[in-house]
């Protein structure tokens, strides 16, 4: 879901939108299998957190689940916190 490599790219500005699949039909000789499974590729994606500059602390499912969601934070809240998981590291 995060990776550079160019397959990657390709793949995310094709058919992911809002980290979910397009809902509208795309002709693709390769794209019917992936889609059909796209939930269970997404929960056995891992992350690759690295330095943390590209990962939102609160808003990225990075430890498995979005933790604004879990805590019921507000965008308010969320607002006076720390972004980036590197600012805890």
């Amino acid at each position: 879901m995060q990776s550079d490599e160019q397959w990657a790219k390709i793949i995310r500005s094709g058919v992911i939108r809002d980290d979910r699949c397009i809902k509208h039909h795309l002709f693709s000789s390769i794209w019917s299998g992936p889609k059909s499974e796209f939930q269970v590729i997404k929960d056995n994606c891992s992350w690759l957190v690295g330095d943390g500059k590209h990962i939102s602390f609160w808003l990225d499912s990075w430890c498995g689940q979005i933790l604004a969601q879990t805590y019921n934070l507000s965008d308010q809240m969320i607002q006076l916190l720390p972004k980036k998981l590197e600012s805890y590291t």
